[in-house]
């Protein structure tokens, strides 16, 4: 018996895979009308390299619910009524926070994204030769600095932005997501 070596190891490959769940309102389906709750969907596309590698930490109401990675998204049930969401990353300076309501049965979806204002004002301290760690510690001063300066006193500073997208603009983007772990 002889075996096809590209399809035997395609089948023993296949094996080790995973797939991701896609979003369940990837068709912006909508939520049912009698939940006594509202649904939020917090993603982040993976259209940028900014800050690609790292996660952005959420909160909402001013609670953990954890991080959002590059091409993930977040669904969480609240309450209906009057709510915050932040967004900051822990080593840049500003945060970004919108409040918003949401009614029973609503479905709301809000985009985290990094702000490129943010990287901009970082960017004389990153270009700042390293010569031995005196050249290192003053670069990142002045990349913090620049991003504090950048930031103070924004609604929607710091390394992310949140903007709430209509369900249509939404769904065009969840389907190629993941969920967060």
């Amino acid at each position: 018996m002889r075996i096809h070596l590209p399809s035997f190891l395609s089948v023993l490959l296949a094996g080790c895979s995973t797939l991701e769940a896609p979003h369940p309102d990837r068709h912006a389906a909508p939520f049912e009308a009698a939940s006594p709750t509202a649904r939020l969907t917090i993603y982040r596309p993976s259209q940028s390299t900014q800050y690609a590698a790292r996660s952005a930490s959420l909160k909402l109401n001013a609670a953990s619910i954890g991080g959002i990675s590059n091409g993930d998204f977040r669904v969480i049930e609240v309450s209906p009524g009057s709510h915050s969401l932040e967004a900051d990353m822990w080593d840049a300076p500003g945060r970004c926070v919108v409040t918003f309501s949401v009614r029973a049965g609503e479905s709301a979806y809000f985009e985290v994204a990094p702000r490129s204002a943010n990287l901009a004002a970082g960017t004389p301290g990153a270009t700042l030769p390293a010569a031995g760690s005196g050249g290192m510690l003053l670069g990142g001063a002045v990349m913090l600095a620049g991003m504090s300066a950048e930031s103070a006193g924004k609604q929607c500073g710091g390394a992310c932005s949140i903007e709430q997208k209509a369900p249509e603009v939404a769904s065009v983007k969840l389907g190629n997501l993941r969920a967060a772990k």
